[in-house]
């Protein structure tokens, strides 16, 4: 029994750690969403917690789910293959029927809600405020998830390891 849980020890967590995480060999560029949109970055969002949020950021239940739904829009790539466009992106955002849920992703990202710092061209086109806070702080991330993710899964990689 010893050596059968040291091999699960080792094949099952070690390896595949290193492998996914270091190595980070888990064709992680090639993820997308379900209308096949690919995801640019990812983000250590702040999961939503009635028990932690004041009660000006407190949501229904039904609008729980729009908080992960917006986090996800967000992370969508906005340049290069299988990219959302821009105006498809707010309008992802400005359909979600909860403002309050905007809000809270405002404030999860520690935005200002000023709109005087941002692009003025965004300000003019959305008149959402929280939707344009939103695509502003999205403009300045990773556009493609070729800037983002390194490309280790290719053959001449696999190869050389």
């Amino acid at each position: 029994m010893l050596i059968i849980d040291m091999m699960h020890c080792i094949l099952e967590g070690l390896v595949h750690y290193h492998c996914h995480h270091v190595l980070c060999l888990d064709a992680s560029a090639l993820k997308l969403n379900a209308k096949g949109f690919r995801y640019a970055f990812e983000w250590p969002w702040m999961p939503y917690d009635h028990k932690t949020i004041g009660t000006e950021l407190r949501l229904n239940d039904k609008h729980i789910l729009t908080v992960a739904k917006i986090q996800q829009t967000l992370c969508l790539a906005l340049a290069g293959s299988n990219a959302i466009m821009l105006d498809r992106m707010w309008t992802c955002l400005n359909n979600q029927s909860a403002q309050g849920a905007l809000k809270y992703v405002v404030h999860s990202l520690e935005l200002t809600m000023s709109l005087s710092n941002i692009d003025q061209l965004i300000s003019s086109l959305y008149k959402n405020h929280f939707v344009a806070l939103l695509l502003d702080w999205r403009l300045k991330q990773p556009l493609s998830s070729d800037a983002y993710i390194i490309n280790t899964g290719t053959p001449e990689t696999l190869t050389h390891i």
